[in-house]
Protein backbone atom coordinates (compact mmCIF):
# COMPACT_ATOMS: atom_id res chain seq x y z
CA UNK A 1 0.00 0.00 0.00
CA UNK A 2 2.81 2.64 0.96
CA UNK A 3 4.54 1.62 -2.62
CA UNK A 4 1.67 2.21 -4.23
CA UNK A 5 0.86 5.51 -2.72
CA UNK A 6 3.89 6.78 -3.75
CA UNK A 7 3.19 5.56 -7.15
CA UNK A 8 -0.09 7.66 -7.54
CA UNK A 9 1.04 10.67 -5.94
CA UNK A 10 3.89 13.30 -6.63
CA UNK A 11 5.40 15.83 -4.51
CA UNK A 12 2.28 18.38 -4.58
CA UNK A 13 0.31 15.68 -2.88
CA UNK A 14 2.29 13.21 -1.52
CA UNK A 15 1.89 14.38 2.12
CA UNK A 16 -1.50 14.67 2.18
CA UNK A 17 -1.52 11.01 0.58
CA UNK A 18 0.74 10.06 3.38
CA UNK A 19 -0.79 11.43 6.32
CA UNK A 20 -4.09 9.25 5.83
CA UNK A 21 -1.97 6.19 6.53
CA UNK A 22 -2.20 8.54 10.03
CA UNK A 23 -5.49 8.78 9.59
CA UNK A 24 -6.54 5.03 9.62
CA UNK A 25 -4.16 4.98 12.76
CA UNK A 26 -6.39 7.77 14.51
CA UNK A 27 -10.12 5.83 13.70
CA UNK A 28 -8.58 2.51 14.96
CA UNK A 29 -7.15 4.53 18.20
CA UNK A 30 -11.10 5.68 18.43
CA UNK A 31 -12.69 2.69 17.44
CA UNK A 32 -10.45 -0.12 18.82
CA UNK A 33 -10.31 0.33 22.57
CA UNK A 34 -13.99 1.44 22.07
CA UNK A 35 -14.78 -2.03 20.57
CA UNK A 36 -12.74 -3.85 22.46
CA UNK A 37 -13.86 -2.67 25.72
CA UNK A 38 -17.56 -2.90 24.88
CA UNK A 39 -18.08 -6.45 23.09
CA UNK A 40 -14.70 -8.42 25.63
CA UNK A 41 -16.66 -10.83 27.97
CA UNK A 42 -20.34 -9.99 27.13
CA UNK A 43 -21.79 -12.45 29.28
CA UNK A 44 -20.01 -10.93 32.84
CA UNK A 45 -20.74 -7.53 31.27
CA UNK A 46 -24.36 -7.23 29.87
CA UNK A 47 -25.85 -10.20 32.20
CA UNK A 48 -29.41 -9.32 31.40
CA UNK A 49 -28.89 -10.01 27.60
CA UNK A 50 -28.89 -13.80 28.23
CA UNK A 51 -31.35 -14.73 30.22
CA UNK A 52 -33.34 -17.66 29.73
CA UNK A 53 -36.15 -15.55 27.79
CA UNK A 54 -33.38 -13.70 25.36
CA UNK A 55 -33.25 -14.60 21.82
CA UNK A 56 -29.40 -14.60 22.59
CA UNK A 57 -28.90 -17.23 25.52
CA UNK A 58 -28.37 -20.27 22.91
CA UNK A 59 -25.04 -18.84 22.63
CA UNK A 60 -24.55 -17.66 26.07
CA UNK A 61 -22.40 -20.95 26.54
CA UNK A 62 -20.30 -20.54 23.41
CA UNK A 63 -19.67 -16.63 24.74
CA UNK A 64 -18.52 -17.83 28.18
CA UNK A 65 -16.20 -20.41 26.95
CA UNK A 66 -14.71 -17.52 24.71
CA UNK A 67 -15.50 -14.22 25.84
CA UNK A 68 -13.01 -12.81 23.73
CA UNK A 69 -14.69 -14.14 20.44
CA UNK A 70 -16.82 -10.85 19.95
CA UNK A 71 -14.01 -8.46 19.79
CA UNK A 72 -11.94 -10.61 17.26
CA UNK A 73 -14.34 -11.36 15.01
CA UNK A 74 -14.92 -7.75 14.85
CA UNK A 75 -11.04 -7.65 13.71
CA UNK A 76 -11.68 -10.78 11.35
CA UNK A 77 -14.25 -8.72 9.42
CA UNK A 78 -12.44 -5.58 9.12
CA UNK A 79 -9.98 -7.68 7.41
CA UNK A 80 -12.09 -9.40 5.41
CA UNK A 81 -13.47 -6.19 3.71
CA UNK A 82 -9.97 -4.77 2.91
CA UNK A 83 -8.98 -7.77 1.47
CA UNK A 84 -12.01 -7.63 -0.86
CA UNK A 85 -11.54 -3.79 -1.16
CA UNK A 86 -7.62 -4.50 -2.06
CA UNK A 87 -8.36 -7.33 -4.52
CA UNK A 88 -11.77 -5.96 -6.85
CA UNK A 89 -11.27 -2.24 -6.15
CA UNK A 90 -7.47 -1.59 -6.35
CA UNK A 91 -6.02 -1.59 -9.72
CA UNK A 92 -1.95 -2.01 -10.34
CA UNK A 93 0.17 1.07 -10.46
CA UNK A 94 3.53 -0.61 -10.47
CA UNK A 95 4.96 0.61 -14.06
CA UNK A 96 7.17 -2.55 -14.43
CA UNK A 97 4.32 -5.09 -13.87
CA UNK A 98 2.18 -2.66 -16.44
CA UNK A 99 4.79 -3.15 -19.29
CA UNK A 100 5.12 -6.60 -18.39
CA UNK A 101 1.36 -7.35 -19.19
CA UNK A 102 1.91 -4.96 -22.52
CA UNK A 103 4.47 -7.02 -23.64
CA UNK A 104 2.42 -10.83 -23.09
CA UNK A 105 -0.63 -8.87 -24.57
CA UNK A 106 1.54 -7.82 -27.72
CA UNK A 107 3.10 -11.17 -28.11
CA UNK A 108 -0.62 -12.72 -27.71
CA UNK A 109 -1.40 -10.12 -30.30
CA UNK A 110 1.06 -11.11 -32.76
CA UNK A 111 0.34 -14.93 -32.23
CA UNK A 112 -3.30 -14.19 -33.30
CA UNK A 113 -1.98 -12.12 -36.19
CA UNK A 114 0.29 -15.06 -37.58
CA UNK A 115 -2.50 -17.72 -37.08
CA UNK A 116 -4.75 -15.02 -39.21
CA UNK A 117 -1.58 -14.40 -41.96
CA UNK A 118 -2.12 -18.61 -42.09
CA UNK A 119 -5.66 -18.74 -42.65
CA UNK A 120 -5.90 -15.88 -45.08
CA UNK A 121 -2.86 -16.05 -47.46
CA UNK A 122 -3.73 -12.07 -48.35
CA UNK A 123 -3.28 -10.69 -45.36
CA UNK A 124 0.21 -8.81 -44.84
CA UNK A 125 2.49 -10.53 -42.83
CA UNK A 126 3.26 -9.97 -39.21
CA UNK A 127 6.56 -8.72 -39.60
CA UNK A 128 5.59 -6.10 -42.13
CA UNK A 129 3.13 -5.18 -39.86
CA UNK A 130 5.61 -4.34 -36.68
CA UNK A 131 8.45 -2.97 -38.38
CA UNK A 132 8.17 0.26 -37.03
CA UNK A 133 7.26 -0.88 -33.32
CA UNK A 134 10.19 -0.59 -31.34
CA UNK A 135 11.85 -4.15 -30.83
CA UNK A 136 10.94 -5.65 -27.20
CA UNK A 137 14.01 -6.24 -25.45
CA UNK A 138 14.41 -9.93 -22.66
CA UNK A 139 13.91 -9.05 -19.29
CA UNK A 140 16.74 -10.66 -17.41
CA UNK A 141 16.24 -12.65 -14.23
CA UNK A 142 18.14 -12.29 -11.34
CA UNK A 143 18.38 -13.33 -7.99
CA UNK A 144 17.15 -11.62 -5.28
CA UNK A 145 20.21 -11.20 -3.30
CA UNK A 146 22.14 -10.40 -7.11
CA UNK A 147 19.27 -7.84 -7.90
CA UNK A 148 20.10 -5.90 -4.58
CA UNK A 149 23.70 -5.97 -4.42
CA UNK A 150 23.01 -3.56 -7.66
CA UNK A 151 20.72 -1.90 -6.74
CA UNK A 152 20.11 1.60 -5.32
CA UNK A 153 19.62 0.79 -2.13
CA UNK A 154 23.09 0.06 -1.24
CA UNK A 155 24.55 3.12 -3.36
CA UNK A 156 23.51 5.55 -0.71
CA UNK A 157 22.95 5.43 2.84
CA UNK A 158 19.52 7.19 3.00
CA UNK A 159 17.46 3.73 2.65
CA UNK A 160 18.93 1.53 4.79
CA UNK A 161 18.96 4.89 6.74
CA UNK A 162 15.73 5.52 6.88
CA UNK A 163 14.35 1.65 7.45
CA UNK A 164 16.50 1.78 10.76
CA UNK A 165 14.95 5.32 12.02
CA UNK A 166 11.16 3.65 10.68
CA UNK A 167 12.28 0.60 13.08
CA UNK A 168 12.88 2.46 15.94
CA UNK A 169 9.77 4.11 15.73
CA UNK A 170 8.03 0.95 15.20
CA UNK A 171 9.88 -0.47 18.57
CA UNK A 172 9.29 3.17 20.41
CA UNK A 173 5.32 2.85 19.48
CA UNK A 174 4.63 -0.98 20.78
CA UNK A 175 6.84 -0.20 23.86
CA UNK A 176 4.72 2.27 24.73
CA UNK A 177 1.94 0.27 24.56
CA UNK A 178 2.99 -2.76 26.28
CA UNK A 179 4.83 -0.23 29.39
CA UNK A 180 1.44 2.17 29.40
CA UNK A 181 -0.98 -0.12 31.00
CA UNK A 182 1.58 -2.05 33.13
CA UNK A 183 2.49 1.22 34.58
CA UNK A 184 -1.11 2.18 34.82
CA UNK A 185 -1.81 -0.27 37.24
CA UNK A 186 0.80 0.27 39.58
CA UNK A 187 -0.21 1.90 43.07
CA UNK A 188 1.41 5.50 43.17
CA UNK A 189 3.43 4.45 45.85
CA UNK A 190 4.79 2.93 42.59
CA UNK A 191 4.54 5.45 40.62
CA UNK A 192 1.76 4.35 39.26
CA UNK A 193 -1.61 5.81 39.16
CA UNK A 194 -3.95 2.64 39.96
CA UNK A 195 -6.08 2.52 36.81
CA UNK A 196 -7.72 -0.05 34.85
CA UNK A 197 -8.21 -1.32 31.32
CA UNK A 198 -11.81 -0.02 31.16
CA UNK A 199 -10.24 3.31 32.35
CA UNK A 200 -7.37 3.11 29.90
CA UNK A 201 -9.79 2.42 27.21
CA UNK A 202 -11.71 5.20 27.88
CA UNK A 203 -8.44 7.46 27.35
CA UNK A 204 -7.12 6.12 24.47
CA UNK A 205 -10.36 6.71 22.99
CA UNK A 206 -10.55 10.27 23.42
CA UNK A 207 -7.14 10.96 22.46
CA UNK A 208 -7.72 8.90 19.10
CA UNK A 209 -10.64 11.48 18.16
CA UNK A 210 -7.92 14.26 18.57
CA UNK A 211 -5.51 11.72 16.10
CA UNK A 212 -7.96 11.82 13.92
CA UNK A 213 -8.87 15.40 13.51
CA UNK A 214 -4.95 15.86 13.45
CA UNK A 215 -4.25 13.48 10.38
CA UNK A 216 -6.92 14.59 8.51
CA UNK A 217 -6.54 18.72 8.87
CA UNK A 218 -2.99 19.98 10.25
CA UNK A 219 -0.08 17.16 9.63
CA UNK A 220 -0.06 17.05 5.74
CA UNK A 221 0.16 20.72 5.88
CA UNK A 222 2.96 21.05 8.49
CA UNK A 223 4.48 18.39 6.33
CA UNK A 224 3.86 20.53 3.24
CA UNK A 225 5.91 24.03 5.03
CA UNK A 226 8.39 22.61 6.91
CA UNK A 227 9.35 19.15 4.79
CA UNK A 228 9.11 16.02 5.74
CA UNK A 229 12.66 15.49 7.18
CA UNK A 230 12.28 18.57 9.53
CA UNK A 231 8.78 17.27 10.83
CA UNK A 232 10.22 14.25 12.23
CA UNK A 233 12.89 16.36 13.74
CA UNK A 234 9.99 18.16 15.42
CA UNK A 235 8.32 15.41 16.71
CA UNK A 236 11.49 13.16 17.76
CA UNK A 237 12.39 16.51 19.44
CA UNK A 238 9.03 17.37 21.07
CA UNK A 239 8.01 13.63 22.55
CA UNK A 240 11.35 13.03 24.47
CA UNK A 241 10.61 15.90 27.28
CA UNK A 242 7.47 14.60 27.63
CA UNK A 243 7.71 10.73 27.83
CA UNK A 244 10.09 10.90 31.36
CA UNK A 245 6.86 12.99 32.84
CA UNK A 246 4.57 10.13 33.17
CA UNK A 247 5.37 8.52 36.30
CA UNK A 248 5.41 11.76 38.02
CA UNK A 249 2.06 11.82 37.56
CA UNK A 250 1.29 9.97 40.78
CA UNK A 251 2.62 13.00 42.68
CA UNK A 252 -0.89 14.12 42.35
CA UNK A 253 -2.37 11.08 44.76
CA UNK A 254 0.07 12.72 48.13
CA UNK A 255 -1.69 13.98 50.62
CA UNK A 256 -5.09 12.76 48.97
CA UNK A 257 -5.96 12.15 45.38
CA UNK A 258 -6.82 14.51 42.80
CA UNK A 259 -8.46 12.77 40.05
CA UNK A 260 -9.17 15.62 37.88
CA UNK A 261 -5.13 16.78 37.70
CA UNK A 262 -4.57 12.76 37.09
CA UNK A 263 -6.84 12.26 33.94
CA UNK A 264 -6.15 15.83 32.91
CA UNK A 265 -2.85 15.43 33.15
CA UNK A 266 -2.59 11.66 31.53
CA UNK A 267 -4.43 12.90 28.83
CA UNK A 268 -2.51 15.62 28.30
CA UNK A 269 0.78 13.44 27.80
CA UNK A 270 -1.11 10.85 26.43
CA UNK A 271 -1.97 12.92 23.74
CA UNK A 272 1.45 14.76 23.11
CA UNK A 273 2.67 11.12 22.89
CA UNK A 274 0.44 9.87 19.89
CA UNK A 275 0.99 13.28 18.21
CA UNK A 276 4.47 13.93 17.75
CA UNK A 277 4.35 9.77 17.06
CA UNK A 278 2.41 10.61 14.08
CA UNK A 279 4.83 13.56 13.27
CA UNK A 280 7.41 10.92 12.95
CA UNK A 281 5.74 7.98 11.66
CA UNK A 282 4.20 9.85 8.40
CA UNK A 283 6.88 11.30 7.07
CA UNK A 284 9.13 8.34 7.88
CA UNK A 285 7.06 6.35 5.64
CA UNK A 286 7.14 9.03 3.11
CA UNK A 287 10.94 9.31 3.06
CA UNK A 288 11.52 5.71 2.74
CA UNK A 289 9.46 6.13 -0.67
CA UNK A 290 11.53 8.92 -1.83
CA UNK A 291 14.78 7.57 -1.04
CA UNK A 292 14.87 5.52 -4.29
CA UNK A 293 13.31 5.38 -7.91
CA UNK A 294 10.27 3.93 -8.07
CA UNK A 295 11.93 0.81 -9.59
CA UNK A 296 13.05 -0.34 -6.25
CA UNK A 297 10.51 1.28 -3.64
CA UNK A 298 8.91 -2.45 -3.62
CA UNK A 299 12.26 -3.79 -1.87
CA UNK A 300 12.59 -0.78 0.22
CA UNK A 301 9.35 -1.29 1.52
CA UNK A 302 9.99 -4.79 1.95
CA UNK A 303 12.82 -4.35 3.43
CA UNK A 304 11.36 -1.87 5.66
CA UNK A 305 8.19 -3.67 6.72
CA UNK A 306 10.67 -6.84 7.52
CA UNK A 307 12.63 -4.70 10.35
CA UNK A 308 9.77 -3.13 11.37
CA UNK A 309 8.11 -6.54 12.56
CA UNK A 310 11.54 -7.91 14.33
CA UNK A 311 11.64 -4.48 15.91
CA UNK A 312 7.86 -4.98 17.31
CA UNK A 313 8.23 -8.42 17.85
CA UNK A 314 11.53 -7.41 20.12
CA UNK A 315 9.82 -4.79 21.80
CA UNK A 316 7.05 -6.36 24.32
CA UNK A 317 9.87 -9.05 25.73
CA UNK A 318 12.77 -6.81 26.08
CA UNK A 319 10.20 -3.72 27.10
CA UNK A 320 8.12 -5.74 29.78
CA UNK A 321 11.76 -7.38 31.23
CA UNK A 322 12.97 -3.95 31.88
CA UNK A 323 9.81 -2.92 33.52
CA UNK A 324 9.51 -5.85 35.83
CA UNK A 325 13.05 -5.06 36.69
CA UNK A 326 12.56 -1.68 37.33
CA UNK A 327 9.39 -1.93 39.89
CA UNK A 328 11.70 -3.94 42.31
CA UNK A 329 14.41 -1.11 41.74
CA UNK A 330 14.20 1.94 44.24
CA UNK A 331 16.38 4.33 43.08
CA UNK A 332 15.76 7.08 39.98
CA UNK A 333 16.14 6.75 37.21
CA UNK A 334 16.45 2.87 37.52
CA UNK A 335 12.94 2.30 39.30
CA UNK A 336 10.00 2.88 37.35
CA UNK A 337 11.52 5.65 35.28
CA UNK A 338 14.16 3.27 33.59
CA UNK A 339 11.70 2.35 31.07
CA UNK A 340 10.32 6.07 30.09
CA UNK A 341 13.96 7.52 30.21
CA UNK A 342 14.50 4.31 27.48
CA UNK A 343 11.54 5.48 25.12
CA UNK A 344 13.24 8.95 25.05
CA UNK A 345 16.30 7.88 24.52
CA UNK A 346 14.99 6.34 21.38
CA UNK A 347 13.41 9.23 20.27
CA UNK A 348 17.13 10.90 20.65
CA UNK A 349 18.26 8.26 18.50
CA UNK A 350 15.51 8.97 15.75
CA UNK A 351 16.59 12.52 15.41
CA UNK A 352 20.14 11.65 15.24
CA UNK A 353 19.74 9.65 12.53
CA UNK A 354 17.81 11.74 10.64
CA UNK A 355 20.88 14.04 10.15
CA UNK A 356 22.67 11.10 8.20
CA UNK A 357 19.96 12.12 5.15
CA UNK A 358 20.12 14.89 2.75
CA UNK A 359 17.56 17.36 2.05
CA UNK A 360 16.64 16.05 -1.59
CA UNK A 361 14.69 13.18 0.97
CA UNK A 362 11.49 15.38 1.26
CA UNK A 363 10.71 14.66 -2.63
CA UNK A 364 10.19 12.23 -4.62
CA UNK A 365 13.36 10.88 -6.33
CA UNK A 366 11.35 10.67 -10.16
CA UNK A 367 7.52 11.25 -11.51
CA UNK A 368 5.82 8.46 -11.73
CA UNK A 369 5.26 7.00 -15.08
CA UNK A 370 2.04 6.43 -15.00
CA UNK A 371 1.01 10.17 -14.50
CA UNK A 372 0.66 11.59 -18.38
CA UNK A 373 0.68 14.98 -17.63
CA UNK A 374 2.96 17.69 -15.77
CA UNK A 375 1.90 18.94 -12.63
CA UNK A 376 1.75 23.47 -12.05
CA UNK A 377 4.08 23.48 -8.40
CA UNK A 378 1.64 26.31 -7.52
CA UNK A 379 -1.29 24.33 -8.57
CA UNK A 380 -1.91 20.87 -6.35
CA UNK A 381 -3.91 18.32 -7.60
CA UNK A 382 -6.05 16.10 -5.45
CA UNK A 383 -4.73 12.64 -4.88
CA UNK A 384 -5.13 10.58 -7.98
CA UNK A 385 -8.17 8.53 -8.15
CA UNK A 386 -6.97 6.09 -10.89
CA UNK A 387 -5.88 3.65 -8.73
CA UNK A 388 -9.86 2.75 -7.82
CA UNK A 389 -11.26 0.84 -10.34
CA UNK A 390 -14.15 2.66 -11.92
CA UNK A 391 -13.33 6.07 -9.65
Amino acid sequence: MKTSLSEVTDKTNQAKAFSYIGLSFGIGQFLGPLMGGTLALPVETYPSLFLPSSPLYPIKSFLEYFPFFLPNFVIFLVTLCGTIIGLFLLNESNQDVLDKRERKKKAADEQNLLRHVNTHPGTPSAENLNQEDTPIKPVEKRSFFASLKQSEILSTPAPLTTSLIYSTLGFNSVLFSEVLPLWAVLSPKKWGIDFNSSDLGVLMSGVGIFILFFNLIFLHKIIDRIGALNTLRTGALLGMPFLCIFPEISLFFFPRPAMFLVWSTLFILVLIRQLTSQLCFSPSIMMINNSVTFRSMGTINGISQSAVAFMRALSPALGGSVFAMSVNNNIIPFDVHLVWVWMALNNLITMSLSFLLPKSINEPKNVPATMETELNDDEPKDIEMTAMGGH
